[in-house]
């Protein structure tokens, strides 16, 4: 019998000396600020967390129209997170 009640995600994630990394949600690879640093071409962790978020809160405004029969044109969330740099936390 299989549980259908629960959806399992797994996320790949790889790092290398030097800060290149990238995390692999569903095979597609997402390249990542691993540094030491901070290499501002690339998301950082933070930046992949807080994205993950907003996609959540779309994803559920557009499942919960549907079941709600809200009808709308756009969405939009903007996330601010703010994190003590000394010491890091």
């Amino acid at each position: 019998m299989t549980d259908t009640s629960h959806t399992t995600y797994r996320v790949t994630a790889h790092s290398a000396a030097g800060g290149a990394a990238s995390v692999e949600p569903a095979g597609n690879p997402v390249p990542f600020d691993a540094t030491a640093g901070r290499d501002e071409s690339l998301p950082s962790p933070a930046d992949l967390l807080l994205s993950a978020f907003a996609a959540c809160v779309l994803k559920n405004v557009e499942r919960f129209s549907q079941r709600l029969k809200i009808s709308y044109e756009r969405a939009s969330i903007e996330v601010d997170a703010e994190r003590q740099n000394v010491p890091p936390q």
